[in-house]
C-alpha cells in the first residue's frame, strides 16, 4: 500500500540485495501497470505454435495478436495451439476480437438472451481476420470460464478448430450492475450467453456441480442436441464439452499440501540466493543431490503429509471408536490400526516416493524466480502431460 501512488510521481526505496547482502538505493517511477494476458508463447515442437492466454482485460487481444503474427512470421508454424486452461474469464469484447482473429469479418459468434424477446443481442466479429485457415486446438479445462468458454464454443460450433482438454467450467451469465444510492449497487443477472449453434453456457443443474465449482455430472434428460456448422452434434447441459478428452493427472492430497505451504516457493527463493545463473527453462534440470537437499529442507517443514488413505483410515477408526464397536473387541481395533499404519507415510518417505512430480514442480518454480512466468509456463511444457497427449492425437 505504501508502494502505490499516483503515476508519474516517484517511489524511493532502499532495497536489500540477497546474494550479496549489499543495501542500494532506488528510485522508481510509478506507472499503471498491465500485465500482459498471454503468459507465454512459442514453438511446443517444429511446427506447431503455442499460445497460453491467461485472461481476457483490456487491449489483451493485441498481445495474442502479436504473438500470432510472430508465430506465423517464422515460416514454419503449420498449426496452433490456443491454451484457454485455468484462464476464468474478462472482457467479451476481447474475447470476440481474438475470434476475429481466425474467422470472417461478420461472423456471428454470440448471442446474448434476457428474458423478453427484445432484449435478444447478436455479436459478430468486426476485423479483418489474420488466418482464416490455419489449423487451430484450443486447450481447456474446468477452469476455462465466461470468455474462454465463448471463444471455445465458437470455434466448436463453426468448426474451426478442435476443443481439447476437459468440460469447461459453465459460466454463462450476462450480469448488470444497477445504482441504489448510498455507494450501494444491485449486480443483476439479465442474460444467458449462447454459442452459434444456440447452446447455452451456463450450467442448468446446480446441483452436481464438482468441488471446484465447475460443471458436474449432467442428467441426459437435461441435455439437448444441437448441430454445428457441419453437422456434427453437440450438446448443451453446462460448459464446453472438449472433442477430444484429455486425461488429468490426480495430485495427491500431500502433494497439494506440499505446493499451498509455501515450502516449494521458499526453497525455490533459497535456491536463488546460491545460483547466480541457470540454464534456460527448456533445458534446465534439478540434479539428484539438489534434490536430497530439497528432501532434507521440505522434511523439516510443517505441512500435513497425510494420504488420503490414510485420513480415511483415521476417520473409519475414530468412526468405530465412537460408535462402541471396538468395545470388547481388540481384534477389530488392532487390524483396523494395522491398516492405517500400512498407508501411513513420513515426510521423508512422501518426498522419496513422488520425487519425479516433485522434481517437475520444483524446477518450474524455479525457473519463474529467473525467467518470470514465461519461464515456468515453458519449463511446465516439458512435461505437460494433457499437452503431450494433444500433440500426439490431434
Amino acid at each position: 500500500s505504501r508502494m502505490r501512488g499516483v503515476p508519474g510521481t516517484e517511489l524511493n526505496m532502499k532495497v536489500l540485495k540477497m546474494r550479496t547482502g549489499d543495501t542500494v538505493n532506488v528510485t522508481l517511477i510509478r506507472e499503471k501497470i498491465h500485465k500482459s494476458d498471454v503468459g507465454y508463447y512459442g514453438f511446443v515442437n517444429d511446427t506447431t505454435g503455442y499460445i497460453r492466454l491467461e485472461g481476457f482485460t483490456l487491449d489483451g487481444s493485441e498481445s495474442v495478436r502479436d504473438a500470432l503474427q510472430e508465430l506465423k512470421s517464422s515460416g514454419k508454424m503449420t498449426r496452433l495451439f490456443l491454451d484457454l486452461r485455468g484462464n476464468g474469464g474478462g472482457l467479451l469484447s476481447e474475447a470476440v476480437n481474438i475470434l476475429s482473429f481466425f474467422l470472417p469479418k461478420g461472423t456471428p459468434v454470440l448471442t446474448q438472451r434476457g428474458r423478453e424477446c427484445s432484449s435478444v443481442i447478436e455479436t459478430c466479429t468486426e476485423k479483418e481476420p489474420i488466418d482464416e485457415n490455419l489449423p487451430l486446438v484450443v486447450l481447456v479445462n474446468s477452469a476455462s470460464a465466461s470468455s474462454s468458454e465463448i471463444v471455445a464454443g465458437a470455434i466448436q460450433d463453426l468448426d474451426r478448430g478442435i476443443i481439447a482438454g476437459t468440460r469447461t467450467y459453465g459460466k454463462g451469465l450476462v450480469q448488470s450492475i444497477r445504482d441504489m444510492g448510498y455507494g450501494a449497487a444491485l449486480k443483476l443477472t439479465t442474460a444467458k450467453y449462447y454459442t452459434p449453434s444456440g447452446r447455452c453456457v451456463q450450467a442448468i443443474d446446480y446441483s452436481h456441480r464438482n468441488e471446484d465449482g465447475s460443471v458436474g455430472f449432467v442428467p441426459d434428460s437435461l441435455k439437448k442436441e444441437f448441430r454445428t456448422a457441419k453437422g456434427r452434434v453437440v450438446y448443451d447441459g453446462g460448459g464446453i464439452t472438449p472433442d477430444v478428452v484429455l486425461d488429468v493427472k490426480y495430485m495427491s492430497r500431500p502433494l497439494v499440501a506440499l505446493v499451498y505451504s509455501d515450502i516449494v516457493n521458499d526453497y525455490a527463493i533459497r535456491y536463488c540466493v546460491t545460483h547466480d545463473s541457470v540454464a534456460s527453462p527448456s533445458d534446465f534440470r534439478l540434479s539428484d543431490e539438489e534434490y536430497e537437499e530439497f528432501v532434507s529442507y521440505a522434511s523439516g517443514k510443517d505441512f500435513d503429509a497425510r494420504t488420503e488413505s490414510q485420513v480415511k483410515m483415521e476417520d473409519v477408526l475414530e468412526t468405530a471408536v465412537r460408535e462402541g464397536m471396538t468395545e470388547g473387541d481388540e481384534g477389530l481395533e488392532s487390524q483396523i490400526k494395522a491398516l492405517l499404519e500400512r498407508v501411513t507415510l513420513n515426510k521423508v518417505s512422501f518426498l522419496r516416493n513422488n520425487k519425479e512430480i516433485i522434481v517437475r514442480i520444483l524446477e518450474d518454480e524455479i525457473m519463474g524466480k529467473y525467467y518470470f512466468d514465461a519461464g515456468a509456463i515453458q519449463s511446465s511444457l516439458r512435461h505437460d502431460e494433457q499437452l503431450l497427449e494433444a500433440l500426439e492425437k490431434i
